[in-house]
């Protein structure tokens, strides 16, 4: 059976696909306003970045209410941050998430505004500012995702699987493996 190798650049793609996902579904304290839980089956997912030159991202998750969870707690791109502001509230079209969070030295501000009602369709537009632009990150970043349920998932798929541009298809618990795989590497 022939394996594909993911490159560098493929792996930070899907990682940031992962963080956009988990953003808008991310949990929040007790205390705040929840988001509510998508509706399990199989989700069209479109990113599009403002800037950079990086095309329109689709992938389709195969998902359910196990599956979000996980994404909310572990692939939180704010789960190895430490948040002095975490907000959500319910507005007129849908919520508003702001959080304030270190990243290291770096304070990083983002703000979402999600539209749509997480069983037919939902929009979330992500601003991402860091005061002190490095070399390695950008100062800010700003995408929107545009998500269409389509129903059931298909014959064979397995909540968590997502299927990227080309018909590459991963596991979420894989990209664990990976992610965790890049921090050894890196240490």
């Amino acid at each position: 059976m022939h394996k594909r190798i993911m490159t560098r650049p493929a792996i930070g793609i899907l990682f940031l696909s992962f963080a956009v996902i988990a953003a808008t579904v991310s949990a929040t304290r007790a205390d705040e306003t929840d988001l509510p839980m998508r509706k399990a089956g199989l989700w069209d997912m479109k990113m599009r970045i403002t800037g950079g030159g990086i095309p329109t991202m689709s992938m389709q998750q195969c998902t359910d209410a196990a599956t979000d969870k996980d994404l909310r707690t572990i692939y939180s791109p704010l789960a190895n941050e430490t948040c002095d502001r975490r907000t959500v509230q319910k507005t007129a079209t849908g919520y508003a998430v702001e959080r304030v969070c270190k990243k290291g030295d770096d304070t990083v501000t983002t703000h979402i505004d999600i539209t749509g009602d997480y069983q037919s369709a939902y929009q979330a537009h992500l601003v991402s500012r860091t005061p002190d632009e490095s070399s390695d990150d950008p100062a800010s970043s700003d995408l929107t995702l545009d998500a269409k349920y389509l129903g059931p998932c298909k014959s064979g798929q397995v909540p968590g699987d997502i299927i990227m541009m080309g018909g590459m298809k991963i596991n979420l618990k894989d990209v664990l493996k990976l992610r965790q795989q890049q921090g050894s590497a890196s240490n």
